[in-house]
């Protein structure tokens, strides 16, 4: 008895020292697996990669743009240098106080506080640098780019529901209930799940099991499971059509997210040369009334001259006097208009109000060097351009598609159940014999579940919405379709009424140019009074200003024409980064 005690004890704490160890190592395994994969660095990295990759291909396919497309923002921004934030000293910081010399430092230490701002030379803003400081900064103009994002983002989840899909489980446990009764046990299972694009589903799973292998007086054992189970619908969730829906309509919002995305670039891009300009003649109109409120300035000291020597009569000094306060009174008027449109294009650019920005006072110049061609227009080859061009209304077509596939889709959800289901289940031929699976000894069944359409309210209500949304999106196509006629004309119109505006005003700088300068010499020579020159001053301020206004109003109104026609090319045109 004692040999047979000796004899059987090694062995039992031979098998529960290796099934401890296994059991140990399978624990810093399993630890280490789920570090892995649960750094948000690698999802982060995985996500973009996937999802650059749709929609690299989709914006060659449907804009033919090779560049990349992105929705990371530089490390340090226009806006970040502007509010002299240091990326380095804010993540060294973050969590812990700031060294006293630091936060105390002075702008020659090379340190700057994070939100204070320095004083900096401003900044010259060009057309082409506004817009792709824009791009880069624009609050609205992120958020359209991460909605494209997002729309290619849902795709991935639709197309991972199509592909192996794997999962692992490991369960371990110890019980001890004496010192002689002690046992621990370990399963490992690992699950494969496919969905097909018929509807069938295929769920497999192989597992291994250890039990018993600490007790004293039961043999260890393994065992190797092997589960599988599929399933076919023949009705309801039947067909490629129906199963494959979620998927083609998630293709569909990312071809349309891209799609929308260039269309919003040509808005995006008008409406960001209609804010510069609008700054720009602001600032010209200041300017004009400064020279205005000086020229005043200079006749109202020559007037005072000409009374002091009493060759002016009294009343002309004070008609004189009230033109120089009604140009003061101007010419701060303007400059309050100009500041408050500088600091609304500021927050459209997405930089803080008082950031040193300026804008080039040269892209202004540049206007007047244009001469408005006559315009040419047929509306019915424009609109036919507009609706062959233009990706909103391509979009609103496609939508009537969608609604057309989902009544489709929801015919088939009123229908009665209808699944074959078939399983089975084999074990391996006896313990620690792991891969001696016996097919033939193995529990297979099959069968058919049938569900009645008793209870469909949901699926009818499904049914009724989709031919309602049907309808809605026939009526949202034909109204863009009219707003796209409504536009080119609406172009049109501006583009011609703008050019004959400029024209005219042109005509009139001229003429109260010419009016200015005899003023002048009759006034000089003692033929005119000193309210005609006022008068002709004027009407030189209104008429330079209602040229600049023109200027402006005409280069927008081009933009406008082409945007609404479909044929304005941001990246050439406007040179607006093509992100």
């Amino acid at each position: 008895m004692e040999y047979e005690d000796s004899a059987t004890s090694p062995s039992i704490e031979h098998r529960a020292s290796a099934v401890g160890h296994l059991l140990l190592i399978t624990h810093y395994l399993l630890l280490i697996f789920l570090c892995g994969c649960t750094n948000p660095d690698k999802y982060h990295d995985k996500a973009d990669r996937q999802v650059y990759e749709i929609l690299k291909k989709k914006r060659k396919a449907l804009l033919n743009r090779d560049n990349d497309f992105t929705i990371d923002r530089p490390a340090v921004t226009l806006r970040d240098k502007i509010l002299g934030k240091d990326k380095k000293l804010e993540n060294r910081t973050k969590g812990a106080a700031i060294p006293e010399e630091e936060r105390f430092a002075t702008p020659g230490d090379g340190l700057q506080p994070a939100g204070v701002q320095q004083v900096v030379d401003p900044i010259i803003l060009s057309l082409p640098r506004a817009l792709e400081i824009a791009a880069e900064n624009g609050r609205e103009y992120q958020e359209e780019k991460e909605q494209v994002y997002l729309s290619a983002l849902s795709l991935t989840l639709e197309e991972h529901a199509f592909s192996n899909r794997f999962a692992g489980l490991i369960l371990g446990g110890f019980t001890q209930t004496d010192e002689a009764n002690r046992s621990g046990d370990v399963e490992t299972q690992g699950i494969l799940n496919r969905r097909f694009a018929s509807g069938s589903r295929l769920a497999a799973s192989l597992g291994l099991k250890a039990v018993k292998i600490l007790s004293g007086n039961v043999d260890s054992s393994i065992l190797t499971e092997l589960d599988l189970e599929y399933v076919k619908p023949l009705l309801r969730g039947a067909g490629r059509k129906v199963v494959m829906e979620g998927l083609l309509q998630a293709e569909r919002d990312v071809v349309y997210a891209v799609q929308l995305f260039a269309r919003f670039e040509k808005e995006f891009a008008v409406q960001i040369v209609r804010d510069f300009y609008n700054v720009l003649e602001q600032q010209t109109i200041m300017d004009n009334e400064l020279l205005n409120y000086q020229t005043l300035t200079k006749s109202r000291e020559e007037a005072e001259a000409k009374e002091e020597a009493q060759r002016l009569p009294n009343i002309q000094l004070d008609q004189t006097r009230q033109n120089e306060l009604r140009a003061r009174s101007r010419w701060i008027a303007a400059t309050e208009r100009y500041q408050g449109a500088l600091d609304r294009f500021r927050i459209v650019l997405g930089l803080p109000t008082d950031a040193p920005v300026e804008l080039d006072r040269r892209e202004i110049e540049a206007l007047r060097e244009v001469e408005p061609p006559q315009v040419d227009f047929d509306p019915a080859a424009a609109i036919k351009e507009a609706l062959e061009s233009r990706l909103d209304y391509f979009v609103a077509i496609a939508r009537i598609e969608d609604s057309e596939r989902k009544i489709e889709v929801a015919k088939n959800g009123l229908l009665p159940d209808l699944d074959l289901t078939v399983t089975s289940s084999v074990e391996s031929r006896r313990p620690n014999h792991l891969g001696d699976l016996r097919i033939k000894n193995g529990r297979y069944t099959a069968g058919a579940s049938i569900g009645l359409p008793f209870d469909r309210l949901g699926e009818r209500n499904a049914f009724r919405q989709a031919e309602i949304n049907l309808e809605r999106t026939k009526r949202l196509r034909d109204e863009i379709e009219d707003i796209v006629k409504l536009q080119v004309r609406n172009a049109h119109r501006a583009l011609i009424q703008t050019s004959e505006s400029f024209q005219i005003q042109k005509q009139s700088e001229v003429l109260a140019m010419r009016r200015v300068k005899g003023a002048n010499l009759l006034l000089q020579s003692g033929r005119a009074q000193a309210r005609d020159l006022l008068e002709a001053q004027d009407a030189l301020i209104n008429a330079q200003n209602a040229l600049i206004g023109a200027l402006v109003d005409y280069r927008v109104a081009r933009l406008e024409y082409l945007r609404d026609t479909g044929s304005l090319d941001v990246d050439v045109a406007l040179k607006l980064p093509a992100n």
